[in-house]
């Protein structure tokens, strides 16, 4: 992931803009193992003269493992016999909360997750039915990247509790319940403060552009 200590905006941008001038980026890897008995998880620094994104996992990953060996690392360790016995991380859970959306099992609904050899809480507050979903998006020069209306969803908000701090991350997720989309986010809506959103969205088969993934990014 990326790595970044900016508060605001203009920090994040400034940091980009340094990053870009040196010609390195900082990325943080976390390495996790969840046991019956324990968790652990490595935490490791690295700079790298690729700004990698998240495609790039493939040629990211055999670097960040070489890196393990020859930087400091934080070492984070969980052997609370009380814990979250569940070995299912964040997105796994995510996916089971989802699933248990579709079959029809009403809200709120719970799971306890380890991540970072740290234990949380996500619960599926919220689920409603939404007849339909109009997505557009344009990039440069006003192309249009996508342009798809979803039928048929479930709007699943959620919220994950870290346990020690009580800090709380919400999220929505949007989801198919018939044909091939059954159970399959189509969008994903994320606002960690008042200055940043990501929304994800499904991406089609067909690319309108060469440049329509990066765009999309990018947006």
């Amino acid at each position: 992931m990326k790595s970044s200590q900016g508060k605001s905006a203009s920090e994040m941008q400034s940091e980009l803009e340094r990053e870009k001038k040196q010609g390195l980026h900082d990325f943080t890897g976390i390495l996790s193992r969840v046991e019956a008995s324990r968790a652990l998880s490595l935490v490791v620094p690295l700079q790298s003269e690729t700004d990698f994104n998240l495609h790039d996992y493939d040629r990211a990953e055999p670097l960040m493992l070489e890196h393990l060996g020859e930087s400091a690392r934080l070492v984070r360790s969980l052997q609370d016999s009380s814990r979250c016995q569940r070995s299912a991380e964040f997105l796994a859970t995510v996916a089971e909360l989802m699933d248990d959306a579709v079959e029809g099992r009403p809200a709120p609904l719970s799971r306890c997750y380890v991540y970072d050899a740290q234990e949380n809480t996500l619960v599926l507050e919220k689920v409603a039915p939404l007849e339909s979903l109009a997505v557009r998006l344009h990039g440069p020069n006003n192309v249009v990247l996508l342009d798809a209306t979803h039928k048929n969803l479930l709007q699943l908000d959620f919220v994950s509790t870290h346990k020690l701090t009580g800090k709380k991350v919400y999220f929505t997720i949007y989801a198919g319940t018939q044909g091939a989309l059954r159970g399959v986010p189509v969008q994903i809506c994320y606002q960690p403060n008042w200055w940043f959103q990501v929304v994800l969205n499904l991406r089609p088969e067909k690319v309108v552009a060469p440049d329509s993934a990066v765009a999309a990014r990018q947006n």
